[in-house]
């Protein structure tokens, strides 16, 4: 595992930790669910919701691909929620574009996280779809990734989460560097 050379965070930890929190900040407060949580998905079913999102962020030193899965419902419901409107009034089209704009407010907040470490990366349109992609597509893990599952729970409903961080370049990664005591920039905070 690569280590920030001020206070031995390794970049595992670190991502692990970025990843969820951000997702998590960013349903709490554009999805306005102060009470939702982060679990352990313990589950192994390969269909984990009817929709599913998914979005890459990408730099010479890792590639993480950020994947959320819900039912139907519960998405719905948070829109409804989220945009103070009946659930009756929710399109497929409407949960699609939430689904999507949820990954890519995460997925700024993890490039923008990865940047303050000194890890240059990029980001994906992301794409959200009705499907199962866990049924087509296995992972192939190698050493040289790093996996996490995890779901976000607030009061009638769940997404699970998915994470998939390959280390692309080792030489490229030894540019991480993590401290404390370094400012946290939230653009929920603003919202």
């Amino acid at each position: 595992m690569v280590e920030s050379s001020s206070d031995n965070i390794t970049f595992h930890d670190y991502i692990k930790k970025r990843t969820r929190e951000d997702l998590l900040s960013c349903l709490k407060t554009f999805g306005r669910i102060q009470e939702a949580r982060v679990e352990e998905d313990l589950n192994t079913d390969l269909v984990a919701g009817h929709w599913l999102s998914v979005i890459v962020i990408q730099g010479e030193a890792c590639r993480i691909v950020l994947k959320v899965q819900s039912e139907s419902k519960a998405i719905s419901r948070l829109f409804a929620h989220t945009m103070r409107m009946k659930i009756e009034q929710v399109s497929s089209q409407q949960v699609k574009d939430f689904l999507r704009e949820v990954c890519n407010l995460a997925a700024g907040q993890i490039k923008k996280g990865l940047a303050n470490c000194n890890l240059d990366t990029g980001i994906s349109l992301p794409l959200a779809t009705r499907g199962f992609d866990n049924l087509f597509f296995k992972t192939s893990t190698t050493p040289e990734t790093i996996e996490d599952r995890w779901k976000i729970i607030w009061g009638d409903g769940e997404i699970r989460c998915y994470s998939s961080i390959d280390i692309l370049s080792r030489s490229e990664l030894r540019a991480f560097q993590y401290r404390e005591d370094m400012p946290e920039d939230n653009l929920f905070e603003e919202l």
